[in-house]
C-alpha cells in the first residue's frame, strides 16, 4: 500500500496511506483532512463548562489530559478548538444558549446576580430593575466578571486584548456587562472563525492578512490572479521606465480598492506622495518618449546646427562630383525663370553666397549667358540664393506680400526640378542628404508649426522633403512638443497637452513614422493610466477621507460611543468585529506599502508572497467543498466597512 508523508505549511508532517497512487495535490488535500479533523466529541456538555469556567474549561481540559500523558499541552487545546468550531458551526445558537446557560451560576454570584439574571429575561428587565443593588457595586462586579469573561473567550494570544474588552463592557453596563461580554465575545468570535476558515487557523486574520485577502479579492474581481500581475509587471518593466505599481497592471476593482484605501488616515499619506512624486516626473517621462521617438533632445537651433554641419560634411564629395559631371545646363525652362526680377536678386545673393565661399561670380546673369551659359555650380548657387529670398519674405517688414511669396515657391519649386532633370543623378543624391542651410532652418520652423498643417497637407508637405529637411522638422516637432509641455503649471496634467484628440495624434504619427508610432503609443498610453489613477486618489470626493478621521479622532469606533449608538448587543458585537477582523484604518495601512510601490522588487516579492497565500486559500477551500472558493469569509464591505 503506498504511502506519503506531507508537510502542511505551519501545522506539521502527516502520513497518508492509500490503495492506489496518488498525485502530489491528491495527497497534500488528504493530509489537509487529516490535519483538520478534530479528535475531541465536543458537545452541548463542554459548551456549558466553558459558560461555567468564564471560557477557560478548554485550557483546562488540555492541561489535565497532558499532565495524564495525552499528548501536548498545545496540541490537545488546537484539537479542542477545532471540534469547538465545528460544533459552533453546526449549532450556533445551541452552542451559545449552552454557554450562557452554563455560566448562570457564576453570574448569580455577587450583589448584580438578579440584575445580571433579569437581563437575559428581557420582559422582566423592566420589573426587576428597580430591586438591584447599587449601580456601583454592579459595576465592580461586571468589570471583574466581564473582565475574566472577556478573557476566556478570547485566544490564548488575545488575551489582553479580551479582558480589556469584557472590563470596559462590565464597567460601562454594570450589571450587564459579563453577560454583555460572555455574548458579544462568542459572537464575533463566530466572524473571526468564518474569516479564519478560508487559512484553517483557529485565530482571527493579521491586519496584514486581511489586507492581503482584499487585495486577492480585487484581482479576483478583474480576472487576474497575482501570477497574472506579476506577469503584466514582468513585460511593463521591459518595455522601459514608469513608475507604474500593481493597481496600474490590474482592473478597474483594484484601481476601486486603491481609491478607497487612499481615503484613510496613515494610507493617505502614502497615496499622497505617490500622486506628488508620479505628477512631478509626468512631464519629464512625456519628453523623454517624444525624443526616443523622434530621435532629437535638446534646443531646436542647437539640433539644427547639428544637422546642418553633420549633413554638409556628408553631402559636401557628392556635390563636388555632381558639379564636375554637371557642365553648363541647357534648359529653356531656367533661362526663362532667370528673366524673372524675383530671381535676378536671388542671383545677387547667389553671388554673396558664393564670395563667402571663395567663388567668384559675373555681376550679373546676362553676363553668364554672354560667356556660354549656366554651369551646374552657379544655378545651385542661385537655388541658395532663393531659398534665402523665401526664408526673409515670410520675416514683417520683408516687403513680399503673401500671394508674391506663394507664387515665388511655386517657381522655385520648378527651377528645382528642372535641375534634378537635366544634371547629373550624383546632384540629386547630394541634395537628399544636405539641400542647404535655408532650407534646413525653414523645415525646422515648419516642425516647429506643425499643428497648422492638416494632416493631409503635412503628409504632402513632409513626405516631399529630404532627408535632412525631415531631420530639422522633427526637431521642430520636438521643440514644439517640449515648449508645450514645460509652460503648463507643475502638477498638470502635461499629457493632454500634447495628445489631447486624434487630429493630433494623426499629425503625429505621420512626423513619428510606422516605426516608432506603435512604441510611442503604448508609453503615452501607460502614462495616460498612470494620470487617471492619481486623479481619482486625489480628486475624488474629500468627506469619506475627513468622516474617517474624525471618527478615529471622536473615538466613535471605539467601545462605549458604539454601545450607546447601538445598544449592548450590537455596539459590543460591532466592536468585537472591529477589534478581531480588523477595521478599515489598519487594514488600508497595511496594504498601502504594497498597491502603492513602484519599486519593482518590493513588487515582485509581495506578489509573489500573494501567489502563495492565493494558493494556499485556494486548497483550503477545495478541501472545505469547494463551493465558497477564496473570496470565502472575505464577504463583507471593502475593508470590513
Amino acid at each position: 500500500m503506498p504511502a506519503y508523508e506531507v508537510e502542511i505549511p505551519n501545522v506539521g508532517k502527516f502520513r497518508v496511506d492509500s490503495d492506489k497512487e496518488l498525485t502530489g495535490e491528491q495527497a497534500y488535500q488528504f493530509a489537509l483532512q487529516q490535519a483538520q479533523a478534530p479528535k475531541t466529541d465536543y458537545g452541548y456538555g463542554r459548551a456549558a463548562l466553558q459558560g461555567l469556567t468564564f471560557g477557560f474549561a478548554d485550557e483546562l481540559e488540555a492541561r489535565a489530559r497532558s499532565l495524564a500523558g495525552e499528548g501536548r499541552y498545545e496540541d490537545i487545546l488546537a484539537d479542542i478548538a477545532r471540534s469547538k468550531k465545528q460544533f459552533e458551526e453546526q449549532s450556533p445558537l445551541g452552542s451559545m444558549a449552552a454557554e450562557v446557560v452554563g455560566g448562570i451560576p457564576t453570574m448569580l454570584l455577587g450583589g448584580a446576580g438578579t440584575a445580571q439574571l433579569a437581563s437575559r429575561v428581557p420582559q422582566l428587565a423592566s420589573r426587576l430593575s428597580a430591586r438591584a443593588t447599587g449601580y456601583g457595586g454592579a459595576a465592580a462586579t461586571g468589570g471583574v466578571s466581564g473582565a475574566i469573561s472577556g478573557a476566556g473567550t478570547a485566544q490564548p494570544d488575545e488575551r489582553l486584548a479580551g479582558a480589556a474588552t469584557g472590563a470596559g463592557l462590565g464597567v460601562a453596563l454594570g450589571p450587564t456587562g459579563e453577560l454583555a461580554s460572555r455574548i458579544a465575545g462568542q459572537a464575533g468570535r463566530r466572524v473571526a472563525q468564518s474569516g479564519a476558515q478560508l487559512i484553517g487557523r483557529d485565530t482571527a486574520a493579521t491586519f496584514q492578512r486581511r489586507a492581503d485577502e482584499k487585495l486577492i479579492q480585487a484581482l479576483q474581481r478583474d480576472g487576474l490572479s497575482p501570477k497574472q500581475v506579476l506577469e503584466k509587471l514582468k513585460t511593463i518593466q521591459s518595455s522601459g521606465y514608469k513608475p507604474e505599481t500593481i493597481v496600474e497592471a490590474a482592473g478597474e476593482n483594484t484601481r476601486i480598492l486603491a481609491d478607497t484605501i487612499s481615503k484613510y488616515p496613515g494610507a493617505a499619506q502614502v497615496a499622497s506622495q505617490l500622486v506628488e512624486e508620479r505628477g512631478a516626473g509626468q512631464a519629464g517621462r512625456v519628453i523623454s518618449d517624444f525624443q526616443r521617438a523622434l530621435n532629437f533632445g535638446g534646443s531646436a537651433l542647437d539640433l539644427a546646427d547639428d544637422i546642418i554641419k553633420t549633413r554638409s560634411a556628408v553631402a559636401a564629395p557628392l556635390y563636388r562630383q555632381a558639379f564636375s559631371e554637371g557642365g553648363v545646363i541647357q534648359n529653356k525652362r531656367i533661362t526663362e525663370l532667370m528673366e524673372y526680377p524675383q530671381f535676378q536678386d536671388a542671383y545677387q545673393k547667389a553671388r554673396r553666397i558664393a564670395a563667402l565661399e571663395g567663388v567668384n561670380l559675373p555681376v550679373s546673369a546676362a553676363d553668364i549667358e554672354r560667356v556660354g551659359g549656366f554651369d551646374l555650380r552657379t544655378l545651385d548657387y542661385v537655388k541658395r540664393g532663393l531659398d534665402d529670398v523665401l526664408f526673409t519674405g515670410k520675416q514683417p517688414g520683408s516687403g513680399i506680400g503673401r500671394t508674391e511669396l506663394g507664387l515665388l515657391k511655386e517657381r522655385r519649386t520648378e527651377f528645382v526640378n528642372a535641375l534634378d532633370q537635366v544634371g547629373p543623378k550624383s546632384y540629386k543624391q547630394a541634395r537628399q542628404v544636405f539641400a542647404g542651410q535655408t532650407e534646413i532652418l525653414n523645415a525646422l520652423e515648419n516642425g516647429q508649426n506643425f499643428t497648422r498643417f492638416s494632416p493631409d497637407e503635412l503628409k504632402r508637405s513632409f513626405g516631399g522633403l529630404s532627408d535632412a529637411e525631415k531631420d530639422a522638422f522633427r526637431a521642430g516637432v520636438f521643440d514644439s512638443v517640449k515648449e508645450n509641455i514645460n509652460k503648463g503649471a507643475d502638477g498638470a496634467d502635461a499629457l493632454r497637452r500634447v495628445w489631447t484628440n486624434p487630429q493630433k495624434r494623426d499629425q503625429l504619427r505621420i512626423i513619428v513614422g510606422e516605426k516608432n508610432w506603435g512604441d510611442l503609443q503604448n508609453s503615452l498610453a501607460r502614462e495616460k493610466i498612470i494620470r487617471q489613477t492619481d486623479v481619482k486618489m486625489a480628486g475624488g470626493s474629500q468627506t469619506m477621507g475627513r468622516q474617517l478621521a474624525q471618527r478615529e479622532f471622536e473615538g466613535t469606533d471605539e467601545l462605549i460611543p458604539l454601545v450607546q449608538q447601538k445598544g449592548i448587543i450590537g455596539g459590543g458585537t460591532d466592536y468585537l468585529l472591529r477589534s478581531l477582523t480588523g477595521p478599515g484604518q489598519p487594514t488600508a495601512q497595511a496594504l498601502a506599502p504594497t498597491l502603492f510601490s513602484t519599486n519593482f522588487q518590493n513588487q515582485l516579492q509581495e506578489l509573489t508572497r500573494l501567489q502563495q497565500l492565493d494558493q494556499l486559500l485556494r486548497r483550503s477551500a477545495a478541501v472545505r467543498g469547494g463551493a465558497v472558493g477564496t473570496a470565502a469569509g472575505t464577504q463583507t464591505g471593502l475593508l470590513g466597512e
